[in-house]
């Protein structure tokens, strides 16, 4: 009898939290197939070397937040567990101001970084690297608000949130492709716009 009432009882605790895995994992396959498309597409409308040169630029320009934002919300997901949205914010705001410098430096100094660190034959990937580093400044107040749904037990609307935000961020992928790379940047740009708005809303 005990030893069925103690199955019984971790099987009810082992459940919410499969459930909760399961719709985190599915959120991040939808966002890593998202930024995948990007190479994809690149590779199968024009030329391969672009795609070389597009995922170098995306790849630095979302390096700092990367890191700023990784750091900060493993130190704050366990405060925010039994904090109020307030506290979140002031977390998203020090998220900010640590993660902005970094990216204001990359801009300004994108050609000399990119020189330094890659060589000058990767100096193509600059303009694209700019362009994307725009829509990052977004991304800390997206991350907290998303930060604060993870610490709330609240999967299922992080899941919501990409059921409304991918279809309008593969939307607005669509139309920029018919503007070439620039247009993709510019998809990457609403892309973390969209994400801010509706993580946010949530």
């Amino acid at each position: 009898k005990e030893d069925g009432a103690s199955g019984s009882s971790d099987d009810a605790e082992f459940r919410p939290m499969l459930g909760y895995g399961v719709k985190l994992m599915v959120s991040g396959a939808i966002h890593l197939f998202y930024i995948e498309s990007y190479s994809l597409l690149i590779g199968k409308l024009w030329n391969p070397t672009w795609v070389g040169l597009f995922s170098r630029g995306q790849r630095w320009a979302r390096l700092p937040g990367d890191v700023v934002n990784e750091s900060v919300c493993r130190v704050a997901l366990p405060q925010l567990a039994n904090s109020r949205v307030r506290e979140a914010w002031r977390i998203g705001w020090m998220n900010a101001l640590l993660l902005w410098p970094g990216l204001i430096i990359l801009f300004v100094w994108a050609e000399a970084i990119v020189s330094f660190a890659l060589g000058p034959k990767w100096l193509d990937c600059v303009p694209y690297l700019k362009w994307i580093v725009i829509g990052q400044f977004f991304t800390p107040i997206s991350n907290v608000a998303l930060l604060v749904l993870r610490a709330k037990g609240r999967a299922a609307e992080i899941l919501k949130t990409d059921m409304i935000k991918k279809p309008l961020s593969f939307a607005a992928l669509g139309i920029g492709a018919s503007w070439g790379l620039p247009g993709l940047c510019g998809a990457s740009i609403a892309n973390d716009v969209i994400e801010t708005i509706v993580d946010v809303i949530f």
